[in-house]
C-alpha cells in the first residue's frame, strides 16, 4: 500500500518536471550550503584536534602579555618573559619538563636571493629536542639534527628547502642567516601545519651568541602525568608573579593549556557555523513556502481526480497521504541534489585550501549523520511544507471535487 503512495507520488513529480524542479531550487541551495559548511567546520575542527592530540592535553604554553600563544609570538604582548623565567617554570611541582625557544623574523640569503623567514632557536640538548619531536616540530626528513654545542648549524622547514627561493635547497648547501654564514645540516619533513614549514631552526646558543637575544619568546612546558595540568597552571601562575613582581589581575603574561585552546577553537567554529547556517536556513524557508505553493496549485489541478479517487473508495486518510509524501519527495529529491552540491563545494574547497596555503588544516569531512540527517530533514520539511495542501485535499466532498472544472 505504502508503495503504491510512492509511485503515486513520484508520477505526479515526474508529470510537472519544470514546476518541481523550480519548487526544488531553495531547498537544494540551503541544503548545499548547510552541508559544505558543516562539512568544512568539522574537518577543520577533527584537523585542530588531531594537532593538539599530537601535542598533548598536558602541554602548557607561556606567553609574553596577551600575545597568541605560539612559537613565533616574539613578544607581541605587552609583556617580555625572560631566561629567569624558565628556570621558574622549571622549579614548579608538577612541572616535568620545560623550554624557553628564541623566536624571530631573519633575512635569509641563498643564492643571492634575499626572503625573510621565521627563525626558532632551541637548546640543542637530548630531552628538548625529544619534546620538539613529539610536538612534531624537529622531525627531519634529509640530513641529520643539530649537533649538541655546534655552532653555525641550520636545519630549515620543507617549504623554506624546496619552494621559497627559484633554487631548492638541499643539505649541505651555504646558506646567509641576518649576513651569517650556516651550513645546512638537514630539512624537516612536511609537517600538516604550513607555519612549521615555514621556519628555520638554529640552536638556542647561536642565537644568543650571533644575534644578542637572550630572553625567550615563549615558555612550552610539560606536566607531569601524575599532576592534572589545572592544578599546575596554578601553581605557575603565583610562580611567575612573584618573579614578575606583579599582583593577581595584573600579570603580564599568559598560560594556555592545549585543552583550553581546543575548546577556544571548538567554540569560534562553532558560533561561526551556526552564523552561517542562520543565514542559510533562510534560503531553506523559502524552498518551503515553494513547496507549499505547488502543492496548493497540484490540489486545484487535481480536484476532480480526487473526486474520482474518493467515489471509488478512497478515504481521507488515503487522500492526505499522497499529497504529504508527494511533498515529501519533492524536499528528499531537493535535499539530495543539495548534499551532492555540498560535497562538491566542500571537497572543492579543500582542494583550493590545500594549494593556496600548503596546509590540510582546512579539510572537508562527511559524516553518516550528516548526509542522513540532511535527507531526513529534506523530507520532514517537504512534508511538514505540505500538510495544510494536503489537509485541503483530503477534507474535500467528492461530490463539489467532480464536479469542479
Amino acid at each position: 500500500m505504502i508503495k503504491d503512495y510512492f509511485k503515486v507520488a513520484i508520477k505526479n513529480i515526474f508529470n510537472r518536471k519544470l514546476r518541481s524542479w523550480l519548487t526544488m531550487i531553495g531547498i537544494f541551495i540551503g541544503i548545499a550550503a548547510v552541508v559544505a559548511l558543516i562539512s568544512l567546520g568539522s574537518g577543520m575542527q577533527k584537523a585542530i584536534t588531531s594537532q593538539f592530540g599530537k601535542i598533548g592535553a598536558n602541554r602548557i604554553s607561556i606567553s609574553p602579555g596577551g600575545a597568541i600563544a605560539g612559537p613565533l609570538s616574539e613578544n607581541l604582548g605587552s609583556g617580555i618573559l625572560y631566561s629567569s623565567d624558565v628556570e621558574a617554570v622549571r622549579n614548579v611541582k608538577g612541572v616535568e619538563f620545560a623550554t624557553g625557544p628564541i623566536a624571530a623574523y631573519v633575512e635569509l640569503e641563498f643564492n643571492k636571493e634575499i626572503e625573510y623567514v621565521a627563525l626558532m632557536a632551541f637548546d640543542d640538548d637530548t630531552k628538548t629536542l625529544r619534546y620538539m619531536e613529539e610536538m612534531g616540530l624537529a622531525e627531519v626528513e634529509y640530513g641529520r639534527q643539530i649537533k649538541t654545542g655546534a655552532t653555525r648549524e641550520v636545519i630549515l622547514g620543507n617549504r623554506i628547502a624546496n619552494d621559497l627561493f627559484d633554487k631548492p635547497i638541499q643539505v649541505g648547501n651555504s646558506i646567509y642567516v641576518d649576513n651569517y654564514k650556516f651550513n645546512v645540516v638537514g630539512i624537516q619533513k612536511k609537517s600538516d601545519s604550513s607555519m612549521f614549514d615555514t621556519v628555520i631552526r638554529i640552536s638556542k646558543k647561536t642565537a644568543e651568541d650571533l644575534f644578542e637575544r637572550e630572553n625567550p619568546s615563549n615558555i612550552f612546558a610539560k606536566v607531569d602525568d601524575n599532576y592534572e595540568p589545572t592544578e599546575v597552571l596554578g601553581k605557575l601562575e603565583k610562580a611567575l608573579r612573584k618573579e614578575h613582581n606583579v599582583d593577581e589581575g595584573e600579570e603580564d603574561f599568559t598560560i594556555e593549556i592545549a585543552a583550553d585552546v581546543i575548546e577556544s577553537f571548538t567554540r569560534i567554529l562553532t558560533t561561526v557555523q551556526i552564523l552561517v547556517i542562520s543565514i542559510a536556513a533562510i534560503s531553506i524557508v523559502v524552498g518551503a513556502v515553494g513547496i507549499t505553493n505547488t502543492m496548493y496549485t497540484a490540489v486545484l489541478e487535481r480536484t476532480g481526480e480526487i473526486g474520482i479517487m474518493k467515489a471509488i473508495g478512497a478515504r481521507n486518510s488515503d487522500i492526505l497521504t499522497i499529497f504529504l509524501i508527494e511533498s515529501g519527495m519533492l524536499g528528499l529529491v531537493g535535499g539530495l541534489i543539495g548534499i551532492f552540491i555540498g560535497v562538491g563545494i566542500g571537497k572543492a574547497v579543500e582542494v583550493i585550501a590545500k594549494a593556496a596555503m600548503n596546509s590540510n588544516i582546512l579539510q572537508a569531512h562527511f559524516p553518516w549523520y550528516l548526509i542522513l540527517g540532511s535527507l531526513l530533514f529534506s523530507f520532514l520539511l517537504g512534508a511538514i511544507a505540505g500538510t495544510m495542501p494536503a489537509k485541503q485535499a483530503s477534507k474535500m466532498n467528492p461530490i463539489d471535487a467532480l464536479r469542479y472544472e
